[in-house]
């Protein structure tokens, strides 16, 4: 009896132990469950609030993540973390990683799936953020330059998450879709606007702003990846500093495909094709990039500066880019520095040579032909170019002042002139020699007295000089590497060009002085022609001749070369023979 008691003594003990355990156990889980796991916590809106205020920010439904590409993954395969331990602070807060894909993780994270494209994405300009960093160094010191990159842009690094998991918020910025944890393949044009809003704005227009007009693109819906390739935002592996130094889309890609369809809002469509017969694409393919005519607008910033009202501008200003040699759009950074000297404050600040994308019909003949002011100069627009190496980078890009004058029309005279109701292409939409003839040999369609006889109103005298000037240029450039000196001829060639294109711009507003002036020109070209043609037979009269006398003289040193060979034993034999006759 005495024993049964201690049996039932014992077993009451051990009956409240484990009631006391678990209702202790119970009373500090935050949340009854199966197994321990992140969502425990992370699905319980009514536990996150008495938590968090910022319980959205780490709420996440397990039906919407379920359907995701990442929904079969445990939460702690890509945050880290225990969720087997009993709080927060112990589970998650401070050890699990709040953004997996930051740079000091992602190789852990995202990289243990995506190796190869995490490493590219790395070394990429997304990434790194070298263009905005070293531009700064360049523009105000690379001591200043880094502070101000640490303070402000160095907050923005672009990671896996910020392409594929966000997405622009109330205010445009982008918002991680926590509660989905939704993935996107593929970035949608929304979001690469987010960052690079000057281009976005450009690209998408802005109706506050009068001529902020979309991109034709834009409005046929193609997405910002339907150009950038997907290299074009995880990088090809290799470190680079700017992105003028990676390969970017080409307009020759659709435009110069007649079969190539493009992805639209609509599905696909074919895309418009460049027109080599267009008198501008002709007059302009070897001078000017594509967007130098197609960008209709272009958003610059000068909101640092005194000296100007407005806190941005939309006019497009052109620069030659000195990685293609062809004019291009530029775009104004308000940075600056103190030490620049007397550089004006409105001007103060860095260009750099970069495509806005606020493309569609092509800029007037007027627009780069009559103000001189779009053209970015080192007379009057000092400040330097960003991201172009080397002595002399801040020069490189300027456009030349006196090409400029050149091809300038006075937009008054012309108004005041013969042709003042004569648009441009009626004259430049052909360079067949009879266009002028088509207006001054018909008293009806001029509305003009018909000219003398005598007065060539062909074009000859204009391409005539075009032509010999092309060819001149080649064949000094062909002397000059053959070490002829071509200084009297190339100072020819500069006076006959300079006097050519100045005929063409006085052509506008006095045609007939003009027209006489040119055959005088056309003659010199001539001239000039025919002797750098002597020199070059010359030359080549030379050349045959050496090449024509190098079997002989190979023949001759042969010769020589043998009759040594067979005569150094026989004068040796002699020399031993009159040896052993003195012996």
């Amino acid at each position: 009896m005495h024993h049964s008691n201690k049996k039932c003594s014992a077993f009451l003990f051990a009956f409240i132990c484990i009631t006391v355990v678990l209702a202790f156990t119970t009373g500090v889980q935050p949340i009854q469950a199966e197994e321990d796991t992140c969502l425990n916590c992370h699905s319980d809106q009514e536990w996150l609030k008495e938590y968090t205020v910022n319980w959205s920010k780490v709420y996440v439904d397990p039906t919407q993540m379920a359907e995701e590409a990442h929904g079969g993954l445990d939460c702690v395969t890509c945050h880290t973390g225990d969720p087997t331990k009993d709080t927060p602070e112990e589970a998650c807060i401070g050890i699990a990683y709040k953004d997996p894909a930051a740079p000091e993780t992602v190789r852990k994270t995202c990289g243990s799936c995506h190796p190869e494209i995490t490493d590219r994405h790395l070394s990429s300009i997304h990434s790194t953020l070298n263009g905005i960093r070293l531009s700064l160094h360049d523009l105000v010191g690379e001591e200043e330059g880094e502070a101000r990159f640490q303070a402000s842009c160095n907050k923005c690094h672009t990671t896996c998450s910020s392409c594929h998991m966000e997405q622009p918020g109330a205010h445009g910025l982008l918002q991680p879709q926590v509660e989905s944890h939704s993935f996107a393949a593929e970035s949608s044009t929304d979001v690469c606007v987010a960052c690079h809003d000057g281009t976005g704005v450009s690209y998408l227009g802005n109706p506050k702003v009068e001529g902020a007009v979309p991109s034709s693109m834009a409005e046929a819906g193609i997405e910002c990846m339907g150009c950038h390739v997907e290299e074009d935002v995880h990088g090809t592996g290799v470190r680079t500093n700017f992105l003028s130094e990676t390969e970017k889309p080409k307009c020759e890609t659709c435009h110069k495909d007649p079969g190539y369809l493009v992805s639209v809002s609509e599905g696909q469509r074919l895309a418009p094709q460049f027109d080599e017969e267009n008198p501008a694409h002709a007059d302009h393919k070897n001078s000017l990039s594509c967007v130098a005519c197609h960008t209709q607008w272009y958003q610059s910033c000068w909101n640092c500066h005194a000296g100007r009202e407005e806190r941005s501008t939309t006019d497009v200003y052109l620069a030659v880019n000195p990685l293609t040699n062809l004019v291009h759009p530029a775009v104004h950074s308000p940075a600056t520095s103190p030490d620049w000297g007397d550089i004006p404050a409105e001007i103060g600040g860095g260009w750099a040579i970069k495509s806005r994308h606020s493309w569609g019909e092509s800029l007037t003949c007027e627009y780069c032909h009559t103000d001189a002011a779009v053209y970015i100069t080192g007379k009057d627009r000092q400040a330097p170019f960003v991201g172009v190496w080397g002595e002399g980078r801040a020069q490189a890009a300027f456009v030349d002042e006196t090409a400029i004058q050149q091809i300038l029309i006075d937009a008054e005279a012309l108004a005041a002139g013969v042709h003042k109701d004569t648009g441009c292409l009626d004259c430049h939409s052909t360079t067949d020699d009879a266009v002028c003839s088509e207006c001054h040999a018909n008293v009806e369609k001029s509305g003009l007295t018909l000219l003398a006889d005598e007065t060539d109103w062909s074009r000859t005298g204009y391409a005539t000089t075009r032509d010999n000037l092309r060819e001149i240029e080649t064949i000094l450039i062909e002397l000059e590497a053959r070490g002829i000196q071509t200084g009297d001829w190339s100072e020819q060639w500069s006076s006959i060009n300079e006097d050519y294109l100045q005929g063409s711009k006085t052509f506008h507003d006095k045609p007939g002085e003009t027209q006489k002036a040119m055959d005088e020109i056309a003659g010199r070209s001539e001239n000039l022609i025919a002797e750098v043609d002597r020199a070059m037979e010359k030359d080549n009269a030379r050349r045959d001749w050496l090449l024509a006398g190098i079997p002989f003289g190979l023949g001759v040193i042969g010769a020589v070369v043998l009759g040594y060979v067979v005569e150094k034993p026989n004068r040796k034999d002699e020399v031993n023979h009159k040896c052993e006759e003195t012996e």
